[in-house]
């Protein structure tokens, strides 16, 4: 009997004993180690609970496995844990432990688990954890985040010569940061310091991005290379906030933050970052609630206007991130009840050009609405479940749409894009013209009519489908006009606007494969060959546009000979003549079958995976089957690549 009292007294301190670990365990998997989760008294429970209650289970020593009774004097600590029912015991489980036969003993008489095999190694385990937690403790950081400075900001007259002029120009779908809180933005700062980034994360972020903008605006195209380094780094102060503004961001200021870094990173070919930027900006613009009418209520006139400003900017950056990259969009679904942004009065304007400026968001905004239709209605998941009289209505509708928003432009901005427009009011019609050329593609790519009403619906349909196709080309040989007319601006703003024409040179291209004898395919080759002119222009001042003028001129002596071939067709063809056409027959394919242009042409001026590796799946044939290293799509020039300018993390 009292040999049974003593194993069933020992398994009870077992059980004790595995429920102090369980906690234990518990413990460590819901606190960071980092933190101060764990009391005193926890902790020193837990190093009673290494360093001498454990001892209690002694060594298992010499080949038959006895129990030492050599730390008699420390078993006093087990006993004295908070567990009052331990502490009652203690001195019976004690003893129980001591007088524990030896292992072979209970092997011999077929007991198992041998309960001193099972205290061991739960003491091991418990030591281990112990010192576990000590080494952790040794190397924590139990601080808060930082974020890094690395540049100050210059001396504010600098400042102020350098962004000022500048500032509107730096918002291409308009204005969001007025002159007015630029300037108070300022008097803060300066006031907090040229590296103070704590006391206003908004702020700080606002104006480095302004600033490192406006660096690259400024620079002539010869000395871009040189001073974009020290841009990047003002940018890398803004970027620093970036964790602190979507975990943190709690106001207005804090999406013009986000919108400032958005604008500043499109100008660049670093698309995955521009991505997570607009996203987050989307993001926290429905968290606080200015996508809802009811959030307007309670503002006063000026407060709520500049609160319509934010919200209706970054619509138009996620409708942009939709139509150039697929991305699906937060805010751009449905129909928004969000009033559109205000324009000022003529007869209020300060300067003509303060009203251009503040007239270009809602006009961006109002285009924005019809290009965020487009996708609703006709996108290809939807185009399936269209037949062709329907999509021929819902494309007829959106078409309509377009035409009188363009109509309602004033006739002085009209005039002004045709012959000397700037970079903002280019982005505007390339826009429009886009829109367009997504409307007919969906009329282009019909799905197959049902067998029984195919034959009366054929002549019906390749009417329409080369109607869609003759409204497409002159989109394109709209876009390569006004690309023409930008050759003064700065390359540091064209850049971005490069893939509009270059998507227009793609969709001619085609054309002229299509049919070479066609009335427009001579001067369609003279539309491609008037974009090679224009990068050559750019490249005589200075700027980086080698890759994609090889690439252009390439296309351009391609369709060039396809229109010769066709000409000489009575003529006998040499070897090299007839693979040349066989190789540009399969391109013609691929290129039919392409839905989107202007994806397939930022896939050579991203860094996208999936646009990447479809660019140059297409064009494979002609540009050359290896793809380029790196990442970035093969007409990227090393200026606007992120980690050239040491925006990386390291290892």
């Amino acid at each position: 009997m009292e040999r049974n009292r003593r194993v069933v007294i020992a398994k009870k301190y077992v059980e004790r004993l595995e429920a102090r670990l369980a906690k234990l365990e518990s413990t460590l998997r819901l606190h960071d180690p980092v933190s101060d989760s764990l009391s005193r008294e926890d902790l020193a429970e837990y190093d009673d609970l290494d360093c001498d209650s454990l001892s209690d289970t002694g060594d298992l020593r010499g080949n038959d496995n006895l129990i030492s009774t050599e730390n008699e004097p420390n078993q006093g600590s087990a006993a004295t844990s908070s567990d009052d029912e331990a502490e009652s015991n203690g001195d019976d489980e004690t003893d129980t432990i001591r007088d524990l036969l030896p292992l072979t003993e209970h092997i011999q008489e077929g007991e198992y688990p041998p309960l001193a095999r099972i205290t061991s190694k739960l003491g091991e385990f418990a030591r281990n954890v112990g010192a576990e937690i000590h080494r952790m403790r040794a190397h924590e950081d139990q601080g808060p985040y930082r974020s890094r400075v690395f540049a100050k900001l210059p001396m504010r007259p600098q400042f102020d010569s350098l962004v000022e002029p500048v500032v509107a120009e730096l918002q291409q779908h308009g204005i969001i940061i007025t002159h007015e809180s630029l300037l108070q933005r300022l008097d803060q700062q300066y006031l907090a310091g040229t590296d103070s980034c704590v006391d206003d994360p908004s702020r700080w972020t606002i104006l480095n991005s302004l600033f490192a903008a406006a660096m690259l605006h400024r620079t002539t195209n010869e000395s871009l290379t040189h001073i974009s380094q020290t841009a990047w780094s003002y940018f890398k102060n803004a970027f620093s906030i970036f964790p602190q503004l979507i975990t943190r961001g709690r106001d207005v200021s804090a999406c013009e933050a986000l919108l400032a870094m958005t604008a500043f990173m499109q100008r660049t070919a670093d698309t995955q970052i521009t991505l997570q930027l607009s996203a987050a900006a989307g993001r926290l613009i429905q968290t606080l609630g200015l996508h809802r009418r009811e959030f307007y209520r309670s503002l006063d006139v000026p407060t709520a206007q500049r609160h319509q400003r934010v919200f209706w900017a970054t619509y138009v950056l996620e409708v942009e991130m939709m139509d150039k990259y697929g991305c699906g969009s937060g805010l751009a679904h449905g129909e928004t009840p969000v009033e559109l942004p205000l324009v000022c009065s003529s007869s209020s304007c300060a300067a003509p050009e303060t009203c251009k400026c503040s007239r270009l968001l809602r006009w961006r905004s109002e285009l924005a609405i019809i290009q965020r239709r487009i996708h609703d209605k006709l996108n290809p998941e939807m185009l399936v479940y269209l037949d062709i009289d329907e999509l021929q209505r819902v494309a007829r509708s959106i078409n309509e749409q377009l035409l009188a928003w363009k109509e309602c432009l004033p006739e002085d901005m009209l005039i002004e894009t045709d012959h000397h427009g700037n970079t903002a009011m280019a982005v505007l019609f390339y826009s429009f013209h886009n829109s367009v050329i997504r409307v007919y593609m969906a009329l282009i790519h019909l799905r197959a009519p049902d067998h029984s009403i195919g034959a009366c619906r054929a002549p019906q349909t390749n009417s329409m489908a080369q109607k869609a196709r003759d409204a497409c080309t002159a989109s394109a040989r709209a876009m390569i006009t006004i690309a023409r007319n930008l050759a003064s601006e700065p390359f540091y703003q064209q850049w971005e606007t490069l893939c509009y024409p270059l998507s227009a040179v793609f969709m001619l291209f085609l054309a002229i494969l299509e049919d070479p004898r066609s009335a427009t395919a001579q001067a369609d080759v003279g539309r491609i060959g008037d974009f090679v002119g224009f990068l050559e222009c750019l490249g005589r001042d200075g700027c980086d546009v080698n890759r994609l003028l090889s690439g252009c001129r390439k296309l351009h002596d391609i369709a060039s000979f396809a229109r010769s071939a066709v000409q000489e067709a009575g003529h006998v063809q040499d070897t090299e003549t007839i693979v040349m056409l066989a190789q540009l027959e399969v391109t013609r394919q691929k290129l039919s079958s392409i839905k989107d242009w202007l994806q397939l042409a930022l896939g050579f001026m991203s860094n996208l995976p999936m646009l990447r590796e479809e660019a140059e799946a297409t064009f494979s044939d002609i540009l050359g089957g290896d793809v380029p290293e790196g990442v970035y799509g093969r007409f990227v020039p090393d200026l606007f690549k992120s980690h050239t300018n040491n925006f990386a993390f390291n290892a």
